[in-house]
């Protein structure tokens, strides 16, 4: 019997195997997610998405866990599962947080911008007058 016939029949009597290597890619992905983040950033990030491959992988693995009723197993994915909760709600948190706070900017941009163009017409206005204004500014 060839390899290929005793993994096919393995995994026809053990379905929940399978089960088992879908969570340890989804797990696996995350790694490589990570990887290609940082990569590209020239130095070490954690991407979102690899919150959401780990809870993913979490999940799967931990139905796996169950099912095999293995409580060291069972424990260490309900953990990981929380912990990868909690900080995708720290960053969806901070993106709400930002999102409130940038109607007070955009204001706070907008009072600005009016200074500036204040600033444009009066300096264009001394340098089309006479000295005369030059001068009574430079007095005070």
């Amino acid at each position: 019997m060839n390899i290929i016939t005793q993994i096919t029949n393995y995994l026809l009597a053990k379905p929940w195997v399978i089960i088992g290597f879908v969570g340890q890619f989804f797990f696996m992905m995350r790694f490589v997610v990570q990887w290609m983040a940082s990569e590209r950033a020239k130095k070490s990030v954690m991407p979102v998405a690899f919150w959401f491959f780990s809870i993913g992988g979490g999940v799967i693995l931990l139905i796996y866990a169950l099912y095999q009723k293995d409580p060291v197993f069972i424990a260490g994915q309900g953990l990981g599962l929380f912990i990868y909760l909690r900080n995708l709600a720290l960053i969806f948190g901070k993106k709400i947080a930002v999102e409130k706070q940038a109607p007070a900017k955009t204001e706070t941009t907008k009072v600005l911008d009016e200074l500036e163009q204040r600033l444009r017409d009066e300096r264009q206005s001394l340098m089309t007058s006479d000295g005369a204004q030059l001068q009574k500014l430079m007095e005070r």
